[in-house]
């Protein structure tokens, strides 16, 4: 196996780039990038590594989705409706982030990267300086260690 990070990066963003509601996905990006970058296309999801326990092999991720709040300008008189997106907003990255801890759960994959626990969501609205909806999850993965060789005998 290679570079465990590399690995279960492509893991993770194998199976968010298989999901029809992810249009980009960045990686170790800062709130900066996230918000005010115009080559983002949102629904957007952005990868940052946030621990890694050498001991237990695993590496903890946070996965953020977020997503533009819009505004109707028209009067709406249903009162659940209300005059934005905010409910489709937060049902979408529900599914998102669901469907990705399923697939990390229940899927085999080619590098033995197995699944060890998800946060529960934390959800934002209006946040960032643009007025995103979003949320967010640490995942935790564990990777094998087959290929490390250390010697201590001279070599």
């Amino acid at each position: 196996m290679r570079n465990a990070v590399s690995s279960c990066l492509e893991l993770l963003v194998g199976y968010l780039d298989d999901d029809v509601d992810v249009n980009t996905i960045t990686i170790f990006n800062d709130e900066t990038d996230i918000d005010f970058d115009k080559k983002n296309i949102y629904n957007l999801v952005n990868i940052n590594i946030v621990s890694a326990n050498f001991e237990l092999k695993q590496i903890g991720f946070e996965i953020l989705f977020i997503t533009q709040r819009d505004d109707v300008k028209t009067t709406i008189t249903n009162k659940l409706l209300g005059n934005d997106n905010r409910v489709d907003n937060i049902q979408v990255a529900h599914s998102v982030l669901n469907n990705l801890v399923k697939k990390l759960r229940l899927l085999n994959n080619d590098n033995d990267i197995e699944f060890v626990s998800a946060t529960e969501p934390q959800i934002f609205f209006k946040a960032y300086t643009n007025g995103m909806d979003g949320m967010t999850i640490d995942v935790v993965l564990n990777y094998p260690d087959n290929d490390t060789n250390v010697c201590c005998d001279g070599c």
